[in-house]
């Protein structure tokens, strides 16, 4: 067998650096996919934290509440 053609070399490389970057583009877009997903979920459970902390708060000023209440 003799050496390939330069064109159809060329042809190749140029397929090949075709398929490299859409692979990129899909790797990159996959990623940020699972970050913001990751970010979502975090946001998420600091938020349920937030309302919990805000439902204790509330109990505690209720009970001071009741307490001056009393106190007058």
């Amino acid at each position: 067998m003799s050496e390939a053609p330069p064109f159809v070399m060329l042809t190749i490389l140029m397929l090949v650096t075709v398929l490299l970057i859409f692979a990129m583009k899909y790797a990159a877009q996959a990623m940020r996919a699972r970050s913001d997903a990751a970010q979502a979920a975090q946001a998420s459970a600091e938020l349920i934290a937030i309302r919990d902390e805000l439902k204790a708060m509330d109990g505690r000023l209720t009970r001071i509440e009741s307490l001056l209440r009393e106190v007058e």
